[in-house]
């Protein structure tokens, strides 16, 4: 989903979405896939899909869409979570993992450590 160019806003308590799916092997998801979009949450329907016809998508979900649902394209798995959260990958800076950050700097601070620790 990070890479479907994903933006979502709330409108008079629905969710609008707006993405351009993209496959993992880096192929967009043609024009008419969408009668093939579902969420799995009973709590939260799908109002309207609007087929932008440029292989984007607009999607209006209503309910509780607070709640944690999975999003389903032609029967796979394409996002888990909350959907206004949809295409944010939590825990990125610059791109990277916030865990390789750490090791990042962690390392750079031994380096400096190493490098200007004063010789007996």
């Amino acid at each position: 989903m990070a890479a479907s160019n994903v933006s979502t806003q709330i409108v008079n308590g629905t969710l609008v979405m707006t993405f351009r799916p993209i496959t993992t092997y880096g192929r967009y998801i043609g024009p008419a896939m969408g009668s093939a979009i579902t969420v799995t949450n009973p709590n939260i329907t799908i109002q309207s899909v609007v087929d932008n016809q440029d292989g984007s998508y607009t999607i209006t979900f209503a309910g509780k869409i607070e709640e944690e649902t999975k999003l389903v394209i032609l029967g796979q798995e394409v996002y888990t979570g909350k959907l206004e959260n949809a295409g944010k990958e939590p825990g990125k800076i610059l791109g990277l993992p916030s865990w390789l950050i750490w090791l990042l700097l962690l390392l750079v601070i031994i380096i400096l450590f190493l490098l200007l620790r004063k010789k007996k």
